[in-house]
């Protein structure tokens, strides 16, 4: 599964749902990392695929929050993507950066602000994230690494 979901990031390569529904009934481990600590939420997140996001999360509810080694969360993937419908379902099913950001520094804003995302950043603070404080590395710095 967790190739089929890193195929998420090749627009040439797209899994389908139906792909990871058939690795998940085959016993595919959703919560089985990379090398990186990355989930396949994490990369279909990324690609904002909000059915596969919401699949992963009805198997795996314990990904939702979780951090690669490099502090990246499912909510910083999507922010970072761009789109409101997966953020959207990340914070309702109660995603939240602060553990994070008390660890490693880093949240969605991050993913939102590297990316040029201003749009996500809105809907971030709209939605109640915090963006100040507590930042190993701050926002802006992080746009320009």
């Amino acid at each position: 599964m967790m190739i089929a979901c890193r195929r998420l990031g090749s627009v040439m390569s797209t899994p389908t749902l139906l792909e990871i529904l058939h690795a998940l009934l085959a016993g595919a481990d959703p919560a089985l990392e990379d090398e990186d600590g990355g989930l396949a939420i994490h990369f279909a997140a990324a690609r904002c695929d909000t059915q596969v996001v919401q699949l992963l999360l009805s198997k795996a509810p314990s990904t939702l929050n979780h951090a690669t080694h490099f502090g990246w969360t499912p909510l910083a993937a999507a922010a970072d993507g761009g789109r409101e419908s997966t953020m959207c379902l990340l914070l309702s099913a109660g995603a939240s950066d602060s553990l994070v950001r008390a660890t490693k520094g880093v949240t969605a804003f991050h993913g939102a602000v590297r990316s040029g995302k201003i749009r996500s950043v809105r809907f971030l603070l709209e939605n109640g994230l915090d963006a100040v404080g507590g930042f190993q590395l701050s926002a802006e710095r992080w746009a320009f690494r």
